[in-house]
């Protein structure tokens, strides 16, 4: 596990099963891609702060004209977040991290952006989880749940006017 100051910037980009971000980490032994859940929850935009980094690897991106494409990728632990700058940032098209998980329902992900019922709600949190969005308090999505499930998570809370503060890396009532 390494611990460094850098820079995050988070692309929102509009894949097959809907919108989903991508990042890139810039710290000081190099730039890195990241594909992970938790991005899903930050705006587009230019994050300045520490992040624990567990794993660094080398992915195959494709073949290109006469070339191998090759990422660096890292996978993060944490984030903590010091300065926001929600500049625009340059749309790059690349594949939906979420067909690179094959437990994943498409079809379920998809109906989760046009429907916020009751029901919905039990089959997408837990009791705790439930009783907190009944208060209005601030709630808390599990990073670790799978990709689809956060991402139904999350677009039900959008759906249903929270937002996503990324300092507290939690979801509130405006």
């Amino acid at each position: 596990m390494y611990k460094f100051k850098g820079t995050l910037v988070v692309r929102k980009i509009f894949g097959k099963y809907g919108e989903f971000a991508i990042g890139s980490i810039q710290t000081p032994i190099g730039d890195f891609s990241v594909k992970q859940a938790e991005l899903d929850e930050y705006e587009e935009g230019t994050y300045e702060g520490r992040f624990v980094i567990s794993r660094i690897q080398t992915v195959s991106g494709g073949f290109g004209t006469n070339k191998l494409i090759l990422e660096s990728r890292a996978t993060l632990d944490a984030i903590h977040i010091d300065e926001i700058d929600e500049a625009p940032v340059e749309i790059v098209t690349e594949a939906d991290p979420i067909t690179e998980d094959s437990n994943i329902d498409f079809d379920q992900v998809e109906a989760s952006t046009k429907s916020n019922t009751n029901e919905d709600l039990h089959n997408l949190f837990n009791e705790r989880e439930i009783a907190t969005i009944g208060q209005g308090e601030k709630v808390t999505l599990d990073p670790t749940n799978d990709r689809g499930i956060l991402r139904q998570q999350q677009n039900y809370l959008k759906s249903n006017s929270w937002k996503f503060n990324m300092q507290e890396q939690a979801w509130h009532l405006p």
